[in-house]
Parts: C-alpha cells; sequence; structure tokens
C-alpha cells in the first residue's frame, strides 16, 4: 500500500475541496455569508448611497436590511429596484420611512418589516 507524501495529500486536499465548492455554488449555496445592513442616516436619504449604510456599500439581495435608527426621517428609492432577504422599518422612537417610486406614484413603509 502506497502512502501519500505531504504535497501529495495537500494536492489532493485542494481539488477535493475546490470540487466541494463548485458542487456547493452550482446548487446556489453561497460560500459567503450575507450581511446585516444597517441604515445611519439619520436625516435620510438615497437607498443607493453607499455612505448611508453599516457596514459600507448597499444592500444585495442576500443581505438583512435594518432601517431602525432612532429618529423622523426616510429612505427613497426613486429609481431602479432594490433586494434584500427581509427589509425591517422602524427603531424606537420617531417614523422611520421607506418610499419607493415617483412623488406622484409611490409606496410608503414606515415601521414595518418585509
Amino acid at each position: 500500500m502506497k502512502t501519500l507524501r505531504p504535497i501529495g495529500a495537500f494536492l489532493l486536499r485542494v481539488v477535493i475541496f475546490t470540487i466541494a465548492a463548485t458542487v456547493l455554488t452550482n446548487l446556489g449555496v453561497s460560500r459567503t455569508d450575507a450581511a446585516l445592513k444597517n441604515w445611519i442616516n439619520t436625516q435620510g436619504g438615497s437607498w443607493f448611497d453607499a455612505g448611508s449604510w453599516s457596514p459600507a456599500g448597499v444592500p444585495d439581495s442576500s443581505d438583512t436590511v435594518t432601517i431602525s435608527n432612532d429618529g423622523t426621517y426616510s429612505v427613497l428609492v426613486q429609481t431602479g429596484s432594490v433586494a434584500a432577504a427581509s427589509i425591517h422599518v422602524g427603531g424606537g422612537s420617531g417614523t422611520q420611512t421607506l418610499i419607493y417610486g415617483t412623488p406622484s406614484d409611490q409606496l410608503f413603509l414606515a415601521n414595518s418589516a418585509v
């Protein structure tokens, strides 16, 4: 019976890991964790302003979103679409509002979960 040399065993592990990662990716299982994105701009503003989120960056479809800092402000999505695993709107005090649409055709979400 032959034993693998250390480098051979290492390469075998790399090949197995690569195959497993490929299979999981093809099954729709992500190798990266979804983020919890918190709105931090209590003056309100555009959903697409990366600096208004913590950690910085606009949420994507795998992220859980919270708009919950106390205060009265609106987060606006005038054009385009947004995607998130879930969106939670509402803090301990004030009114936090997510507005989707144009001034003449809007959807308001205040103190809600979607």
